[in-house]
C-alpha cells in the first residue's frame, strides 16, 4: 500500500532512464512553478525507494517535481510505493501516468508503447490493451516511433500532427523503396 510522505526534494531524484517526457517546457514549467509557490503542491508525485537509506526516484510527476525545484520548494507531497521497485510494475506505473496527462505528445505516448512491448516481450496489440489502445491505435503509434527523426521532430515541434506524420512515413517508405509515383501532368 502508498504511503503519502512530505519529501525533501533534495531527497528525490529522476529515474535515471524511464521517463516517457523527455522535453519539458520552459514556460510551462515556469507557470507551473508561480502556481506551486502560490498555491503549493497539490497532487502528490510517485515514488519508489532507491535502494539508498532515505533516496527516492521519481516514477511519475517529474514536472512537479521541477517545477517545485524552480519554485524554491524544500519539499513535495510523495506517494512512496515499495512495489514499484518491481521494473514491470513501475513501467505500468509509468505508462498509466503518463498516458492521462493531455500534452504527452504521440511520439512520446509512441515511446511508451514500444518500452512496454521490448520490457514485457510483447506484440503491438497486447501493448495497446496495457495502455487502453485499440490495435489500430497501437500500430499506429508504432509507425509514428519508426518514423524518422525529422518526422518525430516535426511533431514534437507541432509543426505538424500525428495523421500528418503518418502520411509522410507513408510517402517516406515508398520512396525510400524506389517506388516514385510518376510525374504529375499540368494541364
Amino acid at each position: 500500500m502508498p504511503t503519502l510522505l512530505q519529501l525533501d526534494l533534495a531527497r528525490v531524484a529522476p529515474e535515471a532512464d524511464g521517463q516517457s517526457r523527455k522535453a519539458f517546457d520552459d514556460a510551462g514549467l515556469r507557470s507551473l512553478a508561480a502556481s506551486l509557490k502560490r498555491s503549493g503542491v497539490r497532487e502528490p508525485i510517485l515514488v519508489r525507494p532507491d535502494g539508498e537509506a532515505g533516496r527516492y526516484r521519481i516514477v511519475a510527476g517529474e514536472r512537479r517535481w521541477r517545477a517545485a525545484q524552480l519554485a524554491g520548494l524544500a519539499e513535495i507531497p510523495c506517494l512512496v510505493d515499495e512495489r514499484l521497485a518491481e521494473p514491470r510494475a513501475r513501467l505500468l506505473a509509468q505508462a498509466e501516468e503518463n498516458l492521462q496527462r493531455e500534452d504527452l505528445n504521440v511520439v512520446e505516448e509512441a515511446a511508451v508503447l514500444v518500452r512496454l512491448m521490448e520490457a514485457l516481450s510483447l506484440d503491438a496489440g497486447k501493448a495497446g490493451d496495457l495502455i487502453g489502445r485499440s490495435y489500430q491505435q497501437a500500430r499506429r503509434l508504432l509507425q509514428v516511433h519508426q518514423a524518422p527523426q525529422v518526422v518525430k521532430d516535426a511533431v514534437v515541434s507541432r509543426l505538424v500532427d500525428a495523421r500528418a506524420a503518418l502520411e509522410l512515413v507513408r510517402i517516406f517508405n515508398k520512396l525510400a523503396q524506389g517506388n516514385r509515383p510518376a510525374k504529375a501532368v499540368l494541364t
